[in-house]
């Protein structure tokens, strides 16, 4: 029986094992290799935290309805860039590139998919080295999530490290499907009538400039800091320390405003720069709303 290269599993972290009634369950559907790295890894993460296995139930009705041949498509893995691995038609593997609207066959059998990765054939076409820049941005992730550009780079937005956040991967999807429309089908208009829930997400929302008064006003009456973890510091003279703060600060050497986050040990990151306040005020208010919304799921 052909097997894997399990030397990419070498650093597999579990979230779960797989239970009996699974393995049954999609005996006939998957190769054998499969199913048996389900059968002694179980669910969880590999490749230096990049490529998730996963349930397939989790996300199979997703990926039926969001790609044209989803219903001979069998999700086996996902990067923490929201691709997706499926297993189709039971003859070979394909990607479906939600970010970027697209599919491609990329392997005949699973083990030359493991094959491949393993000799990093894969890496660009998976866009590995940004992610790697990306945790160094952001270093905080779950399993059940993965990093979206903000806005997404076919809806307008460049690539950038510290414009992406964390979201679930069953919302990405189902957004995408909602927004982008079937990979493989019919793109969906994208315009000025798309609900805010998207424009927040991946539409480009375009300007949004506030005066300090306006952002103070608007912090205190909505009681953003009650609404989730982090806390707020908008003091002019450099950045807090303290741990889990949203901030803008002005920096006197490069003469820009700076909006930055920081982490458990009040670690900066996600710094991004502009030429005023208020386009910098803006941008925090945009990181306060989705942290928010993260926060409230």
């Amino acid at each position: 029986m052909a097997e894997i290269n399990k030397t990419l599993l070498n650093d597999f972290k579990q979230e779960y094992s797989a239970e009996e009634s699974l393995l049954l369950k999609y005996k006939s559907v998957v190769p054998n290799s499969v199913i048996s790295m389900w059968k002694e890894y179980g669910f969880g993460s590999f490749y230096e935290d990049f490529l998730k296995v996963i349930n397939p139930d989790d996300y199979r009705e997703l990926v039926e309805k969001s790609y044209f041949n989803g219903a001979n498509a069998i999700p086996l893995l996902i990067s923490y860039l929201g691709d997706v691995v499926v297993w189709e038609d039971n003859d070979h593997v394909t990607l479906i590139q939600y970010k970027n609207f697209k599919y491609s066959r990329i392997a005949d059998s699973i083990e030359e998919f493991f094959d491949k990765l393993s000799d990093k054939t894969y890496d660009k076409l998976l866009d590995k080295k940004y992610f790697e820049e990306v945790m160094y941005a952001d270093p905080i992730t779950e399993y059940e999530d993965c990093f979206v550009q903000r806005p997404m780079v076919i809806l307008g937005g460049t690539k950038d490290p510290f414009r992406m956040f964390n979201i679930q991967i069953d919302k990405f999807l189902d957004i995408c499907y909602r927004l982008i429309g079937v990979v493989g089908g019919e793109r969906r208009p994208f315009g000025d009538s798309v609900p805010e829930e998207f424009r927040l997400y991946f539409g480009d929302r375009g300007e949004r400039k506030l005066s300090r008064a306006q952002f103070i006003s608007e912090m205190n009456s909505q009681q953003w800091e009650r609404k989730m973890y982090y806390g707020i510091n908008i003091d002019k003279d450099g950045p807090s320390h303290a741990g889990y703060i949203f901030g803008c600060y002005y920096d006197e050497s490069n003469k820009m405003w700076v909006v930055y986050q920081t982490g458990e040990r009040g670690v900066v990151y996600g710094e991004i720069s502009f030429d005023s306040e208020e386009e910098a005020l803006g941008e925090l208010k945009n990181r306060i709303e989705e942290e928010i919304r993260q926060h409230s799921m």
